[in-house]
């Protein structure tokens, strides 16, 4: 099977990667909002996998997902345009990526970008607090990923 980071980095599709677009989409499960949303922690596996098949350091990655995740959260300008959904995506990235340190998988830590913390913070505090039309499911999936970033990881998005 092909690995879709690497497909991914040479077609300069990382953001469609990351968000789960066409044939980077893997389906989700229950902590993932569902079969028909993406599966991040899937994607994941692909990101490890690639760090060892391209001889890619840990750094390098982290570069290249700190620089995809602000295009992603600046792609449609202002907070309201970005969808609840890639907000949360970019937040599950950041949760799998502690759960990876915390497991040994990762070695490095990640210095994440004063920009993509003020974005993810500012998109986050949106839409759990002023985006009314945001799914009720979506809403409470955002609210725990945030409580249970804050709980394990000591890392506060809100």
């Amino acid at each position: 099977m092909e690995n879709k980071f690497i497909e991914a980095i040479e077609k300069n599709e990382v953001e469609k990667f990351l968000l789960g677009g066409d044939e980077y989409f893997y389906h989700g499960n229950e902590w993932s909002g569902g079969y028909e949303k993406h599966d991040t922690g899937v994607s994941f596996g692909d990101i490890n996998n690639g760090i060892v098949e391209l001889f890619m350091s840990e750094e390098t990655v982290y570069q290249i997902l700190d620089k995809a995740m602000i295009n992603i959260l600046t792609s449609s300008g202002n907070a309201d345009n970005i969808s609840a959904n890639n907000v949360f995506e970019m937040s599950m990235i950041v949760w799998i990526y502690f759960t990876h340190i915390k497991n040994g998988t990762f070695k490095t830590n990640w210095k994440f970008s004063d920009k993509l913390l003020l974005l993810l913070r500012e998109r986050y505090l949106f839409h759990l607090f002023h985006n009314k039309n945001i799914e009720k499911q979506l809403h409470e999936l955002m609210t725990v990923n945030n409580k249970l970033l804050k709980e394990r990881f000591y890392f506060e998005i809100c």
